[in-house]
């Protein structure tokens, strides 16, 4: 039996396949960019269609992971980029297509699962995923489970007021998201750049970009580190691929905000599973309705 595990993300799906073995034998990634929901529904079923297609084994379960607040299998609220899903129920659609058990979790808590059951930080029992891309979230995991919080929301980082960055002119405060996403520090810069690039250019617009998204960044993994007390902080997205110099940057933004006991005793590392990572938590999960 196969299991297909979908990351949808605000500018690309990526959809795997999954043998008995838990080893991915096929993975397939499509842009999605712009698109309203009956468009991103299409692509989704394009992409799960080719996969069974190309399956030598028959598909048993699909899990869906992507970026918002799941209840139920609907989009209470969804992330940069696919607004146009809120109030949609996703898991009903795809089940009703297909004929299939599906899962549906926010991105961040299947990024996290598979770091804390797959990736090399196994060993850590409690772990926080922080999504850097498009967008800003968090998934918590407590004893290797996931911790979703009463509605589903645990971890959305990226919608806090940040009152540390108040614009001094126009005493407007900024969430998380909008100072550090990639989204928002592109349209900042105003080219057409790798966001994750920005902290590598010597320019006087590049370096405010930057120092602002990285307080904004530090400001965050400290108030999880100063909650939660978690054994290792990972970092994923497209925004994570940064250099060796920035992370070094980033951590020190992080002490500043920090208690200095958590700070030293919490680990912070870059991602080891890839961009599977969202995919394959969703996996995981999928494989837990056939247990």
């Amino acid at each position: 039996m196969s299991i297909i595990g979908l990351d949808i993300g605000g500018t690309k799906i990526k959809g795997i396949l999954v043998d008995d073995s838990g080893k991915i034998i096929y993975s397939k990634k499509i842009f999605i960019e712009d698109l309203n929901h009956k468009q991103i529904i299409s692509e989704l079923t394009y992409i799960i269609k080719f996969l069974i297609g190309i399956s030598k084994q028959k598909v048993q379960t699909i899990g869906i992971s992507i970026c918002g607040i799941v209840q139920e299998g609907k989009l209470i609220s969804t992330g940069v980029g696919l607004n146009d899903l809120k109030g949609k129920n996703l898991k009903k659609s795809i089940q009703t297509k297909f004929n299939l058990p599906v899962i549906i979790e926010n991105d961040a808590n299947c990024f996290a699962l598979a770091e804390s059951v797959k990736g090399k930080y196994s060993k850590y029992i409690n772990l926080v995923g922080v999504i850097w891309g498009t967008g800003v979230g968090s998934g918590i995991i407590i004893n290797q489970e996931i911790y979703s919080g009463s509605k589903g929301g645990a971890g959305e980082i990226g919608k806090l007021k940040v009152p540390i960055l108040i614009d001094s002119q126009t005493k407007q405060s900024y969430n998380i998201e909008h100072l550090c996403g990639g989204k928002y520090m592109k349209k900042s810069y105003g080219k057409n750049i790798l966001p994750s690039k920005i902290f590598d250019l010597k320019d006087v617009v590049a370096k405010k970009i930057s120092q602002i998204a990285l307080s904004a960044m530090a400001w965050s993994i400290a108030n999880l580190i100063n909650t939660l007390n978690p054994d290792v902080i990972v970092l994923g997205g497209g925004m994570s691929n940064i250099s060796k110099t920035t992370y070094t940057k980033l951590k020190k933004e992080v002490k500043k905000y920090c208690m200095p006991e958590l700070f030293s005793s919490t680990k912070i590392y870059k991602y080891s599973i890839s961009d599977d990572a969202g995919a394959l938590g969703a996996v995981i999960l999928a494989k837990k309705l056939n247990q």
